[in-house]
Protein backbone atom coordinates (compact mmCIF):
# COMPACT_ATOMS: atom_id res chain seq x y z
CA UNK A 1 0.00 0.00 0.00
CA UNK A 2 2.90 2.36 0.62
CA UNK A 3 4.03 1.90 -2.99
CA UNK A 4 0.47 2.32 -4.29
CA UNK A 5 0.42 5.70 -2.56
CA UNK A 6 2.87 6.98 -5.21
CA UNK A 7 0.19 6.76 -7.92
CA UNK A 8 -2.42 8.73 -5.94
CA UNK A 9 -3.14 12.18 -7.35
CA UNK A 10 -6.58 13.09 -5.95
CA UNK A 11 -8.13 13.37 -2.50
CA UNK A 12 -10.52 10.46 -3.14
CA UNK A 13 -7.64 8.15 -3.98
CA UNK A 14 -5.77 9.30 -0.88
CA UNK A 15 -8.76 8.46 1.30
CA UNK A 16 -9.00 4.96 -0.21
CA UNK A 17 -5.27 4.36 0.26
CA UNK A 18 -5.44 5.63 3.85
CA UNK A 19 -8.34 3.29 4.65
CA UNK A 20 -6.65 0.28 3.06
CA UNK A 21 -3.31 1.11 4.68
CA UNK A 22 -5.01 1.35 8.06
CA UNK A 23 -6.69 -2.01 7.50
CA UNK A 24 -3.53 -3.79 6.38
CA UNK A 25 -1.27 -2.14 8.96
CA UNK A 26 -2.99 -4.22 11.64
CA UNK A 27 -0.93 -7.18 10.38
CA UNK A 28 2.27 -5.20 10.85
CA UNK A 29 1.38 -4.62 14.49
CA UNK A 30 -0.25 -7.94 15.39
CA UNK A 31 1.76 -10.62 13.57
CA UNK A 32 5.25 -10.24 15.12
CA UNK A 33 4.20 -11.52 18.58
CA UNK A 34 2.52 -14.51 16.93
CA UNK A 35 5.67 -15.21 14.95
CA UNK A 36 7.81 -14.99 18.07
CA UNK A 37 5.61 -17.49 19.90
CA UNK A 38 5.55 -19.91 16.95
CA UNK A 39 9.34 -19.74 16.51
CA UNK A 40 10.12 -20.24 20.21
CA UNK A 41 10.90 -23.81 21.27
CA UNK A 42 9.41 -23.40 24.76
CA UNK A 43 7.51 -20.84 26.84
CA UNK A 44 10.54 -19.91 28.95
CA UNK A 45 12.23 -17.95 26.13
CA UNK A 46 9.24 -16.06 24.71
CA UNK A 47 9.73 -13.01 26.98
CA UNK A 48 13.42 -12.79 26.14
CA UNK A 49 12.77 -13.09 22.43
CA UNK A 50 9.97 -10.54 22.51
CA UNK A 51 12.17 -8.08 24.42
CA UNK A 52 14.99 -8.58 21.94
CA UNK A 53 12.60 -8.05 19.05
CA UNK A 54 11.33 -4.82 20.60
CA UNK A 55 14.91 -3.63 21.19
CA UNK A 56 15.85 -4.24 17.55
CA UNK A 57 12.62 -2.59 16.36
CA UNK A 58 13.34 0.44 18.56
CA UNK A 59 16.62 0.97 16.72
CA UNK A 60 14.76 0.96 13.43
CA UNK A 61 12.22 3.41 14.77
CA UNK A 62 14.95 5.68 16.15
CA UNK A 63 16.95 5.67 12.93
CA UNK A 64 14.01 5.55 10.51
CA UNK A 65 12.64 8.97 11.38
CA UNK A 66 16.03 10.60 10.80
CA UNK A 67 16.47 8.78 7.49
CA UNK A 68 12.99 9.87 6.46
CA UNK A 69 13.80 13.47 7.29
CA UNK A 70 16.99 13.30 5.26
CA UNK A 71 15.15 11.77 2.30
CA UNK A 72 12.40 14.39 2.48
CA UNK A 73 14.85 17.28 2.36
CA UNK A 74 13.71 20.81 1.71
CA UNK A 75 11.58 20.66 -1.47
CA UNK A 76 8.92 18.55 0.36
CA UNK A 77 8.64 15.93 -2.37
CA UNK A 78 7.14 12.83 -0.74
CA UNK A 79 7.89 10.33 -3.52
CA UNK A 80 11.24 9.44 -1.96
CA UNK A 81 9.56 8.76 1.40
CA UNK A 82 6.87 6.69 -0.28
CA UNK A 83 9.49 4.56 -2.02
CA UNK A 84 11.51 4.24 1.22
CA UNK A 85 8.44 3.15 3.21
CA UNK A 86 7.40 0.68 0.52
CA UNK A 87 10.86 -0.88 0.23
CA UNK A 88 11.26 -1.18 4.01
CA UNK A 89 7.84 -2.84 4.30
CA UNK A 90 8.64 -5.21 1.42
CA UNK A 91 11.96 -6.19 3.01
CA UNK A 92 10.15 -6.86 6.30
CA UNK A 93 7.57 -9.01 4.51
CA UNK A 94 10.28 -11.00 2.72
CA UNK A 95 12.14 -11.59 5.98
CA UNK A 96 8.91 -12.78 7.61
CA UNK A 97 8.26 -15.21 4.76
CA UNK A 98 11.85 -16.47 4.85
CA UNK A 99 11.68 -17.11 8.61
CA UNK A 100 8.39 -18.94 8.20
CA UNK A 101 9.73 -21.11 5.36
CA UNK A 102 12.86 -21.92 7.36
CA UNK A 103 10.73 -22.96 10.34
CA UNK A 104 7.83 -24.81 8.67
CA UNK A 105 8.92 -25.50 5.10
CA UNK A 106 7.43 -24.20 1.85
CA UNK A 107 3.98 -25.73 2.36
CA UNK A 108 1.21 -23.23 3.04
CA UNK A 109 -0.97 -25.29 5.38
CA UNK A 110 1.23 -26.51 8.27
CA UNK A 111 0.10 -27.49 11.75
CA UNK A 112 1.92 -25.57 14.45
Amino acid sequence: MALVWIAVTHAGGLIVVALLFGFFSAAILSLPPIGIVSLSPNLAVIGTRFGTTCAVASLGILIGTRVSGAILGTPRNYVGLQVYAGIVLLVGAVLSVVSRVLKAGPRIMVKA
